[in-house]
């Protein structure tokens, strides 16, 4: 017998092979899901979740994921409540009277969450989970969605505002 070589190379390439299946899989976990999806309009969303809301992120801790399902919090002012303000009343706001909460369940879209970035104003449904906000999960991606007035107009069409 020879010294050295070739014992361990199988199992190297095996866990390479490995790690990048896993690895390919986690990535694109989400986009297979994609294949023939049809997302469920703003209206859709509002009527099924316990809270619709629109607000603008002050701040978010997508850095500082620390969940296993890889989610983080965001700080949000909510400037209009849709649907769900008694839920709001269970809830601590940050910053006393100011409509600001933190709000957890926010994600990467590679892993179907809502994404949402600092200073972009947001459609937003929500539940309320262990006391806190978090963000309601009714669609891929569907805590949460950029605001535009046409889709407004169909949420206060729905609630018959």
């Amino acid at each position: 017998m020879r010294g050295g070589g070739t014992n361990g190379r199988p199992y190297v390439l095996l866990t390479l092979v490995y790690i990048c299946v896993h690895l390919t899989h986690i990535a694109l976990s989400c986009v297979l899901l994609l294949n023939g999806w049809t997302p469920m309009s703003v209206r859709e969303r509002a009527e099924l979740a316990d809270i619709s809301a629109m607000g603008v992120v002050l701040n978010s801790w997508q850095d500082v994921q620390t969940t296993e399902d890889d989610t983080y919090s965001a700080e949000f002012r909510l400037l209009r409540i849709y649907k769900g303000y008694d839920f709001l009343l269970n809830v601590s706001s940050s910053v006393s009277s100011a409509n600001v909460y933190n709000i957890s369940n926010f994600g990467s879209k590679t892993q179907c969450y809502a994404d949402v970035e600092e200073g972009g104003r947001y459609f937003l449904f929500l539940t309320v989970y262990d006391g806190r906000l978090s963000g309601q999960y009714d669609d891929l991606f569907g805590a949460a969605t950029r605001f535009n007035e046409e889709s407004e107009i169909g949420i206060l069409d729905y609630l018959g505002e």
